[in-house]
């Protein structure tokens, strides 16, 4: 069993897709998820992760052409969201948000020191729909090197950028980066990191690019599974929120143009318990 953690801040509705996604997806009995909460100040954020109450949420979901291809159509404005504190272990990191960096290093570090037993964990960002068999897809590729003599060190389920989608035909090798929506991590390349994770320093940004080019460096395979197992949701970057919603080839796109619907949704979230806890 690989552990999921999905890192969340301030993202109430989108979470709550990602979240009932999950739950309509192909998950082993035993599937271990946590919610790393970054800090998220918002009444409404707070809400949702911290009680069992059912409000609605005022929210807009984009009605346009491409929104429409993509498959997201199954979204609905104005979502009824149902909050968490009963269903999911919600981890805190702390009273005020780290940033992306410090909080997906915390997330991973903590998984592995959780899952003692676990080959690899798994890192969701709070803003994905996920195909109905992404798990299985994503963990499938554990044992399945193939550059000769490098280690496995990274598998991600997407990617931004419509630029890979050129020369990309299959699972494999050689992306320089694949961004952070989806990503599992081996334990062999978090043992040859511990240093690089605990790092706190407030001045990392672009965790996907850092990570993808530190396993890089140390010779750890980093891989990209296509066609890609999540499409990504988040209209408005909280990290770059000059970007507006559209698809390009230059990098700056908000659709993983390698994700094909449909995607798994359920109308409610699933109760899922970690089967180790810290003592």
């Amino acid at each position: 069993m690989i552990p999921i953690g999905i890192l969340t801040h301030n993202r109430p509705v989108y979470l709550d897709v990602t979240l009932r996604s999950l739950s309509a997806t192909d998950l082993p009995p035993d599937a271990a998820v946590i919610i790393y909460d970054d800090g998220s100040e918002d009444a409404v954020a707070q809400r949702h992760l911290q009680s069992s109450d059912t409000f609605v949420v005022p929210h807009q979901w984009p009605r346009t052409q491409r929104w429409h291809d993509a498959g997201l159509d199954i979204l609905q404005d104005d979502p009824l969201v149902h909050g968490i504190a009963n269903v999911l272990e919600v981890a805190r990191i702390g009273d005020s948000p780290s940033g992306v960096v410090l909080a997906s290093c915390f997330a991973i570090s903590d998984l592995f020191c959780r899952f003692e037993q676990a080959g690899a964990v798994i890192l969701l960002q709070d803003d994905i729909v996920l195909k109905e068999d992404w798990y299985q897809r994503l963990i499938g590729q554990l044992g399945r090197s193939v550059c000769s003599g490098s280690p496995q060190g990274l598998v991600a389920g997407m990617h931004l950028d419509a630029r890979l989608l050129r020369r990309i035909k299959r699972t494999t090798v050689g992306v320089p980066v694949c961004t952070a929506q989806c990503y599992l991590i081996t334990r062999a390349l978090f043992d040859a990191s511990r240093e690089w994770f605990d790092r706190t320093d407030l001045g990392r940004v672009a965790f996907d690019g850092l990570l993808c080019r530190h396993a890089r460096r140390l010779g750890f395979e980093v891989r990209l599974v296509f066609p890609y197992i999540c499409q990504h949701i988040g209209v408005v970057s909280a990290v770059r929120p000059e970007w507006e919603f559209h698809t390009s080839n230059r990098g700056l796109g908000r659709l993983a143009r390698g994700a094909v619907p449909p995607y798994a949704l359920d109308r409610m979230v699933h109760s899922f318990h970690p089967m180790v806890r810290r003592a």
